[in-house]
C-alpha cells in the first residue's frame, strides 16, 4: 500500500505552493495524497444553505485539484476530504485517519520588523499532528529535486532523535544529508555534547549508507544565523525538532523550532521523533 501526503488546503497562494510541493514529493515517494479543506466560519442556525454553498464550492475546487493532479501524475492517486472546525484538530484528525506519512502546509512567515506571532496556526498543527509535518513559504521556489536535507545538531539529549525519519526520507528520494553542527557561543561543556552527538549522526549515516556531505558549523545559537547556514550551504530541506510538549496556548514548545519556522525561506520538515 502506498503512503499518503496530506495537504491542507484553502485555495490561498499560500496553501497553492503547498500543494505543488506536495505533489512533487509524492512523486518522488511514489505516495498518494489527501488534500483536506476546513471549514472555519461559523454560521448562524438560519445560514444552511450559506454553509451549503460554502461546501458545495469547495468540494468543486478540490475536485479541480485532483483531476489536474491525476492528470498530469498518473503515478498518483489523489483523494479530498471536507471538515469543519478548527483547522489544526481537524488536519490532525483526518491525518491520523487516513494513517498519513506527512503532512504538507504553507505557512506565511513574517517579515523583518513583525515579531512571530504564537497564535499562528502553523505551530498549532505541528503541535497536534500524529506524523511529521513540512512547512513551505509561498514565495518558495519549487525546484524538480530535492537533493540535501539538513539536520541541525545541538548539545540537547534529543537531538539525534530526527535521524531515523530523515535517513528514510533521504533513501526515499535520494538525497543526501548534512549535518549543521551548532556550538554554544561561550560554553565548552555545551560544545563538546554537540561534537558527541555529531559523531553518533555520522556513524549512523555510515551504516545507513547514506552520503554525508561534510558538516557545517556555527557557533551561535541565533536562528535567523541557523536557517543562514542552510541557505548558503544550498539546503534544500532544514529539519527540526518539535516538542511534543503543549504550552497553554495549545503549540509546540521551543521558541528557537518557532523562528526558524517563520524565518526559514526554504521548506522545513518538524518532527517528533522517538528516541534512538
Amino acid at each position: 500500500m502506498k503512503d499518503i501526503i496530506l495537504t491542507g488546503i484553502d485555495f490561498s497562494e499560500t496553501s497553492n505552493n503547498a500543494l505543488q510541493y506536495a505533489v512533487s514529493l509524492a512523486n518522488k515517494m511514489n505516495a498518494n495524497m489527501l488534500l483536506v479543506w476546513v471549514d472555519t466560519n461559523i454560521y448562524a442556525e438560519e445560514d444552511t444553505e450559506l454553509q451549503h454553498e460554502a461546501r458545495h464550492e469547495a468540494k468543486h475546487k478540490l475536485k479541480t485539484l485532483i483531476a489536474d493532479i491525476e492528470a498530469q501524475n498518473p503515478n498518483i492517486n489523489a483523494q479530498c476530504k471536507l471538515r469543519k472546525g478548527m483547522v489544526h484538530r481537524e488536519l490532525a484528525f483526518a491525518a491520523r485517519e487516513a494513517n498519513a506519512r506527512l503532512m504538507v502546509i504553507g505557512t506565511d512567515g513574517i517579515n523583518g520588523v513583525e515579531e512571530f506571532r504564537i497564535e499562528n496556526n502553523t505551530f498549532r498543527i505541528i503541535a497536534q499532528s500524529p506524523c511529521p509535518v513540512i512547512s513551505v513559504r509561498p514565495n518558495y521556489k519549487l525546484s524538480n529535486t530535492i537533493e540535501t536535507i539538513m539536520l541541525p545538531i545541538d548539545e540537547m539529549k534529543n537531538t539525534t532523535n530526527k535521524l531515523p525519519l530523515a535517513i528514510q526520507l533521504a533513501k526515499d528520494i535520494n538525497a543526501n544529508i548534512q549535518l549543521l553542527n551548532i556550538y554554544h557561543p561561550n560554553i565548552e561543556s555545551l560544545s563538546a555534547q554537540t561534537n558527541i552527538h555529531s559523531t553518533k549522526a555520522m556513524h549512523i549515516l555510515e551504516k545507513e549508507n547514506i552520503i554525508s556531505d561534510m558538516s557545517v558549523p556555527i557557533h551561535t545559537t541565533d536562528p535567523k544565523k541557523v536557517v543562514e547556514a542552510a541557505v548558503n550551504n544550498k539546503a534544500d530541506l532544514l529539519v527540526i525538532m518539535a516538542n511534543p510538549v503543549m504550552s497553554r496556548a495549545d503549540i509546540p514548545e521551543g521558541i528557537l523550532a518557532q523562528k526558524v519556522i517563520h524565518f526559514s525561506p526554504i521548506p522545513i520538515l518538524s518532527v517528533q521523533a522517538k528516541p534512538l
